[in-house]
């Protein structure tokens, strides 16, 4: 299926989720999420007298609005994938509907914007970039989405997997409803359709879970404020929180006092200066960074095997860290180059791309790992590593990583960051190597081979010097980069 097909096909799958649930009679417009499919028929067959008897099949029409295609082929796959098959398990359950679908640019251009098309009722979703609809849509609500945060009443809230779903009356439309899903970045709406939109007014997510729901007040449904009841469901429970800006530390006040998480974020600004110095970007967004006091304390929350992960669509880092314990740079590379280079199916890729700025790891240069690698044969190919999806088995295997990085590192070295980046935002599973051709003027095989004839003269840094009697153990850091 082409990218433009998909943008079609995709909100129809959202309208699919909104059929599931039930709610009691409500004469008028308001919530909750979860009744605007069941509400929208109880009007429509009001309207039409006898509808669900005999054999007439009338269809009612919802219109749905949403963001227009990236630039992201491999995110648009992704999103395709899963909401594919969120339409052949749901379109069974979906009777007397039909759908006038548009992206927002189709809109636009067909000349609909403004026509009754959009007077129906609604189902709008999308990012502030992409659909600029979600503007209209939140005006007059306790609710605004940009591009970085999300702000219900005076309470914001950052982070690149937050999805907003609230139900109000379609300002553009006497007498219908208007659903809107909202997030500040595209990526987020992976997780869409496995959101339970549940029997509240509005509910904001972080990661798929739950982190604010609540009522609103419909007694001007014109300027809808927020109403009672409103509950904040922390994703990690009596955690809090301090913001060193750009970076978000949350830890818990039983295992860390206020200072020491506040000591580590103000450290991560250096990780800052540094990305920023490598990409030439502007970080000001940041990133999340949790801490945990042990593997075992950090495996009750992620379910993430090794002491650091990474979770790519939420922008977070989790850390097994104590006082005093040194912290790699590479999980926040991972995070920024995800979100600035865009997303790729190649992880290999990700992984030795994100050892690049600090250039080195554990007091060693990359190009010193490789070459005790390649001295005991386990220096594996770079057309091996850049499309592998795992990284498990022996500590040298697990290693294999760090030789990636290091010809990674020469070829940013021998044409530049922005042919680097080109490869990455162009290189798919079944195209890298000629992708690599195209973009650093020659083979992949020949430019690794000519890296590799290089390697032997690394052994004189004194780091390997240092070590040169025997190969350094794999230290529990360097072991959780794959994992």
């Amino acid at each position: 299926m082409s990218t433009r097909r998909w943008w079609v096909a995709a909100p129809l799958t959202v309208a699919l989720l909104l059929s599931g649930a039930g709610a009691a009679e409500r004469a008028s417009l308001g919530g909750p999420i979860s009744d605007f499919w069941n509400q929208v028929k109880r009007d429509w067959a009001r309207s039409i007298p006898g509808l669900r008897s005999g054999t007439q099949q009338t269809y009612q029409w919802i219109s749905l609005v949403y963001g227009s295609p990236g630039e992201d082929d491999v995110l648009d796959n992704m999103l395709e994938r899963e909401m594919r098959t969120w339409a052949s398990l749901m379109q069974r359950k979906w009777i007397r509907s039909m759908f006038w679908k548009r992206s927002y640019d189709r809109l636009r251009r067909d000349g609909f914007y403004g026509s009754r098309a959009l007077q129906k009722n609604l189902v709008v979703m999308g990012t502030p970039g992409s659909n600029p609809l979600l503007a209209e849509m939140t005006e007059g609500t306790p609710f605004h989405v940009d591009d970085q945060r999300v702000r219900i009443g005076q309470k914001e809230y950052r982070g690149t997997s937050l999805v907003l779903a609230f139900i109000r009356p379609n300002p553009l439309g006497d007498g219908s409803y208007a659903l809107v899903l909202a997030a500040p970045h595209r990526a987020a709406l992976l997780g869409l359709l496995d959101l339970p939109l549940g029997p509240t007014d509005y509910v904001l997510f972080r990661g798929g879970h739950v982190v604010e729901s609540g009522f609103l007040d419909w007694s001007q449904p014109e300027d809808l404020v927020l109403g009672s009841g409103r509950e904040l469901h922390p994703d990690h429970q009596a955690w809090e929180e301090v913001d060193t800006q750009p970076v978000r530390v949350h830890f818990h006040p039983a295992e860390f006092r206020a200072e020491e998480a506040e000591a580590f974020g103000l450290e991560r600004r250096a990780d800052v200066h540094k990305l920023q110095d490598f990409l030439g970007l502007d970080l000001s967004d940041g990133w999340d960074e949790y801490l945990y006091p042990s593997l075992d304390a950090k495996m009750l929350h992620t379910s993430a095997p090794g002491s650091t992960s990474v979770d790519l669509a939420a922008g977070a880092v989790h850390r097994v860290w104590q006082p005093g314990d040194r912290v790699a740079t590479w999980p926040a590379a991972m995070v920024v180059l995800w979100r600035t280079w865009g997303s790729t199916d190649l992880q290999g890729l990700l992984y030795g791309l994100s050892l690049l700025p600090d250039g080195e790891l554990e007091d060693q240069p990359l190009q010193a790992w490789a070459a005790r690698l390649a001295a005991r044969g386990e220096l594996a190919r770079a057309e091996r590593m850049i499309p592998r999806r795992a990284f498990q088995g022996s500590d040298a295997g697990t290693l294999q990583v760090l030789g990636l990085g290091a010809f990674l590192q020469h070829m940013l070295d021998e044409r530049g960051l922005e042919a680097l980046e080109l490869f990455y935002r162009q290189a798919r599973a079944g195209s890298f190597r000629r992708k690599f051709r195209e973009t650093m003027g020659t083979s992949l095989s020949r430019a690794e081979a000519g890296w590799r004839k290089g390697l032997p003269a690394v052994t004189s840094h004194p780091a390997v010097m240092a070590r040169r009697e025997a190969f350094r153990p794999a230290s529990v850091t360097a072991m959780d980069l794959l994992r």
